[in-house]
Parts: C-alpha cells; sequence; structure tokens
C-alpha cells in the first residue's frame, strides 16, 4: 500500500493520479482511508475522488469538512452528536406530518446498503408495527436542530423483543434497551435517515427504527389530536311529515338460516351426513381439487347415457302454434311410446348410477323422463284439464326449494327411522337373519315410461324380500307431529294415518304414499312393502301388501298421462319455453 501512496504522491497532474487510482481496488481505497479515519462508504468512483482530494490537500481532517456534493446528493445535516438545541417531550405540534404509507414505502423501497440494489424490508416492516402496536418505544423526544434547519431529530428507546439484556454498538456494550433516532424533513415528513444501535440498525432499516416511526405517525394523526367537529349528515331528499301520518314499522330479528363459517367449531356430530359430504366436496373442490381426499371422494359418476338416449326425440320442429291434438300428432306420440323399449342391463346400470339418489346429479338427471311412484297419486287423481304445472314438476323444471323445512327434516332424520325399523325387524327375525340395502332409481322394462326410487330393500329368511319406505313428517306450527307418537298424529285427519278398531296405525287408502308404494311393488315385482312411520317419540312399522286391482287402475291412468301429456313437451319443449302445452 505505501508503493502506491508514494507512486501517486509523486504524479505531478491530476490526469495521471486520477487514471492511477482507478487501478486501486476497493479493499486498498477503504484501508488506505481507514488508517485516516476517514469516511469509507459510497461507490469506487466515490472513494477514488475522495482520496485524491485528501492527496492534493495534504490535510485528512478537511476532507469530511469539504462539500461533496460531487459525490452525491446527501444533503447537510447536522450530525445528532454535534445538536445544541435541547431536547423536548414530543408533541403534536411540532412533529413532522408523517404518514403510515410514507413508513410503507420506506421499507418497501428501499435499497440495500450493501448492494445498491432495490430490497424489500417486509418482514422489518411488519415486526416494526407489532412493536409499536405492543408499546416497544418509550422515552421519545424532539429536537428541532435550530429555527432555519430544515430537519428535525426524534430519537427513543426501544425494548428488546426476545431477551432483557442486549449488547449494542461495535463495542459490545450491555444494556436493557436499544437506542434509535429519526431524521425527518420538518415541512414534509419525509424520511431523511435513521439509526439504531441494535447489529441491523447501522442502515436505518431494522424494526426497532419502523417500530418509533410507526409510534410518531399514530401520536400525529390521532383522532384525538384533532379539532373537535360536528358530523355532517347526508343530503335527504325526502321532506318531512307529520307523525300522524308515518308508518312506523319495527324490524323483526330473524333467525340466521345460513350455514356457520368454516372456522366455527362444532362439537356434536353433523345433523345431515348427506350435506357434510356435499359441503365437504364443494369446498374442496374450490380450495384444492388435486388433493387425495377429493380425487378418492370424487369418483366420477356411472354413465347412463344408453338410458337418456331412449327418450330422445326426432329432431324435427313442431311450431307452438300447432294442434297437438290432431289424429297426425296423437298417432305419433303412441308410436313414440310404443318404441321405447329398456334392455335390463340398461336398467341394472342406471340403477347403480343413480345410488344416493337426491345427492346423486344421475338420479336428478334420469328422473326428468319418467312418472315417478312419488308423483303417481298427483297423475293418478288428477282432476283438471291443463296439466302444465303438473308436467313442470314432473319435468324438473321447478324444484322445491332447498330451505323447506318438512323436506330437510325428513332427509335428516330418514337414516334414524331406517336405523330404528332395522332395529325392531333384527329383534323380531334374528340380527344374522336381517339384511338391508340402499338401492338406486328402479325403471321395470315393461314400464319403461315410470319409475321407482325405494327408500332401501330388506332381505328376511323368515319374510321374503321387501321394500322399506320411511317417512319422517314435521307437522305444521299448530301441531307439530315430530314431537308426537305416530298414534297421536293420526288423531289429526290430514294425516297420512288414521286409526283402526284395533287402535292400529294404516295408511290411508286414498293417499298419495298408497300410491307411491304400490307403483314401487309394481315395479320391483315385490309382495310387500314396510311403511314406517318415524317421529322423536316414537315408530310404527306397517306392512303393506301388493294390490294388483289397483295397480290395474293406477297403469291405465299413468299411460294415458305419459302419451297426451309428457310425449308432446318432450316433443315440443312448449312449457320449458314457459307457453301452454295444449294437450289434454
Amino acid at each position: 500500500m505505501s508503493e502506491i501512496q508514494d507512486s501517486v504522491e509523486d504524479t505531478s497532474t491530476e490526469h495521471e493520479t486520477i487514471e492511477m487510482l482507478r487501478t486501486w481496488k476497493m479493499d486498498q481505497l477503504k484501508e488506505w482511508l481507514l488508517t485516516r479515519g476517514l469516511k469509507r462508504s459510497g461507490k469506487k468512483e466515490v472513494l477514488v475522488k475522495r482520496v485524491y482530494r485528501v492527496m492534493q490537500s495534504g490535510d485528512d481532517s478537511s476532507s469530511d469538512s469539504a462539500s461533496e456534493s460531487d459525490l452525491d446528493d446527501t444533503p447537510c445535516v447536522t450530525p445528532i452528536n454535534e445538536v445544541t438545541e435541547p431536547w423536548k417531550d414530543i408533541s403534536v405540534r411540532c412533529l413532522p406530518p408523517l404518514h403510515e404509507k410514507d413508513i410503507d414505502n420506506y421499507f418497501i423501497y428501499q435499497k440495500n446498503p450493501t448492494s445498491g440494489k432495490k430490497a424489500r424490508f417486509q418482514r422489518h416492516m411488519k415486526k416494526a408495527q407489532k412493536f409499536a402496536a405492543e408499546g416497544y418505544i418509550y422515552n421519545i423526544f424532539y429536537n428541532a436542530v435550530s429555527e432555519n434547519s430544515d430537519y428535525c431529530y426524534i430519537k427513543s428507546n426501544c425494548k428488546p423483543s426476545m431477551k432483557i439484556k442486549v449488547s449494542v454498538g461495535n463495542l459490545g456494550k450491555v444494556t436493557d434497551s436499544y437506542s434509535l433516532h429519526v431524521c425527518l424533513v420538518k415541512e414534509t415528513g419525509k424520511i431523511e435517515s435513521a439509526y439504531c444501535d441494535c447489529k441491523a440498525g447501522e442502515c436505518g432499516l431494522c424494526a426497532h427504527v419502523g417500530a418509533l416511526m410507526y409510534t410518531v405517525s399514530k401520536v400525529k394523526n390521532a383522532c384525538t389530536s384533532q379539532e373537535c367537529q360536528w358530523n355532517r349528515p347526508r343530503s335527504m331528499k325526502k321532506k318531512p311529515d307529520p307523525l300522524k301520518v308515518i308508518d312506523i314499522q319495527l324490524s323483526e330479528n330473524e333467525r340466521c338460516t345460513g350455514k356457520p363459517y368454516p372456522d366455527v367449531y362444532q362439537a356434536g356430530p353433523c345433523k345431515d351426513p348427506d350435506q357434510f359430504l356435499q359441503d365437504l366436496m364443494s369446498g374442496m373442490d374450490e380450495v384444492n381439487p388435486r388433493c387425495v381426499l377429493y380425487q378418492t371422494l370424487a369418483c366420477k359418476p356411472a354413465d347412463i347415457s344408453s338410458f337418456l338416449s331412449t327418450y330422445e326425440v326426432p329432431s324435427e320442429e313442431i311450431p307452438d302454434d300447432v294442434d297437438l291434438n290432431t289424429v297426425e300428432y296423437q298417432q305419433k306420440f303412441r308410436e313414440f311410446m310404443e318404441n321405447l323399449t329398456l334392455s335390463s342391463n340398461t336398467c341394472e346400470n342406471l340403477e347403480i348410477g343413480t345410488r344416493g339418489q337426491s345427492i346423486n346429479n344421475n338420479w336428478i338427471e334420469a328422473r326428468n323422463c319418467l312418472i315417478t311412484a312419488s308423483e303417481m297419486g298427483d297423475v293418478c287423481k288428477r282432476k283438471t284439464k291443463c296439466p302444465d304445472a303438473l308436467v313442470r314438476r314432473l319435468m324438473g323444471y321447478t324444484q322445491p326449494p332447498k330451505q323447506v323445512k318438512s323436506l330437510t327434516y325428513g332427509r335428516s332424520n330418514e337414516k334414524k327411522g331406517i336405523k330404528a325399523y332395522v332395529k325392531e325387524h333384527s329383534s323380531k327375525c334374528g340380527k344374522e337373519n336381517v339384511k338391508y340395502c340402499t338401492r338406486g332409481l328402479h325403471v321395470n322394462p315393461k314400464y319403461p315410461f315410470l319409475g321407482a326410487s325405494a327408500d332401501g330393500l330388506i332381505h328376511c329368511e323368515r319374510c321374503g324380500t321387501g321394500l322399506v319406505e320411511v317417512k319422517c313428517p314435521y307437522g305444521r306450527k299448530e301441531s307439530q307431529w315430530r314431537n308426537m307418537t305416530p298414534n297421536e298424529c293420526a288423531q289429526d285427519i290430514s294425516f297420512c294415518c288414521e286409526l283402526s278398531d284395533l287402535n292400529n296405525l294404516s295408511l290411508k287408502l286414498n293417499h298419495n304414499y298408497m300410491y307411491q308404494v304400490q307403483g314401487q311393488l309394481a315395479l320391483y315385482e315385490l309382495e310387500w312393502v314396510d311403511f314406517v312411520v318415524w317421529t322423536k317419540k316414537g315408530c310404527n312399522v306397517q306392512r303393506i301388501p301388493f294390490d294388483a286391482k289397483m295397480w290395474a287402475e293406477m297403469l291405465v291412468k299413468l299411460k294415458k298421462f305419459y302419451v297426451t301429456c309428457v310425449i308432446p313437451e318432450l316433443f315440443t319443449r312448449r312449457i320449458k319455453k314457459g307457453k301452454p302445452l295444449n294437450c289434454f
């Protein structure tokens, strides 16, 4: 290094000296400045000019006192250790207008003091916000430097976040807090510089410095520091009316019918397992459809296209103003009915692909082509000539609201009724002799226009094979069937069952449920069905045999309705378009 110095000092011209200094390495330049106690920060060109100026002046102490406007844009700010003004407690009036947005930008868009590249200090910023909120900053003082100065200092102490005692500064002094300060522009609140004696605070970007800034901003912009003022009301276009003509209505608090938030803990079991599974699957589909659990549970539905294709009509369009009661169109509808054929394999595949019933989209789609057992009562007892409303319901154009209490209650308690029935049946015939299984949508190839979805099949070595149909009555406000025994419910004339002379519960012969179970027995070709009525107070089981005479009468009406009403809608889709079918 001494050889380099000698060669520089012997150089006579400025150009040669500058060129020679530019050949020095950064370590050499910094070591030269370090031995003379001079500033070592800045880029290489800055250090070269600084070394050259000291060599030319021959006075080491004059280097830092001289103006360095040609080296950088650092403003002339009095160092904090040379401030002569007394330190004062902070007040709202003396503090510069420092805002949280300015502090955020200071951390986010600041340059790394080592590399000079832009670096984001979000982690320090978040810790600073936490320190400020939790009161880590104390002993805050303000110094105006002088009346003519554009800058001011704010200093404070900051509690350490981890240790009781910490070492600060380069000498390793042990203390119970960090000392820090910031330099701000009085007029604008611009952050000029900052310093903390922690290990990361020399560059002014540590969390302790940020905590001081956020604390100052909070004090300066506190709502209690502003002048009192009246709230400005919104403009009212409506003119005031006399009190006697105003109709005052008080709103009633309604219970929230929405689902609970996902983060609300529910200690008990879910009320509706099927609904829980649906909510779980829809949530995973939105959040992470690639997760293993979703891929395992979200099995693809079975293909029932061969069944649906059977009910596809010719592509020819029938104008909406055409009379469908003519001989030509009636013959066309009857031919379509005669050509409806389903194989046993297609029907079996349909039953498997629609298990789960109401939570299976295949089940919902396949029902729109058929008259199902639950609708047979309305079809057979139909008195009005206009079938549009009934066809609209059969074709699935209108769905019952999901929040209907009776439907929700029935679906959520159906499994409880099945469990009670299986337990009672097993106690009579032996648990090892009874086997219960669920089924999907069943279509008999003999009747391709009809369908049935029984709640389940029961196989018993003593009783044989039969169907199970469970009903969980909900009731009305004045007659809450769900909280009554089945026999007590039967005392209500609107209930589906009635009491016999022997005080036994029996299903009314003209009730829609009777048409439903008779249709199920006919399509399944079984001899009996166990009709279960379950309430919170008890369970009643009635074994209903197949009535061939009743079924024969039903079949004639069902077939006629399908040919004269359902098939015309399949051809024209008038009801779906909001127009009358005009076919009866």
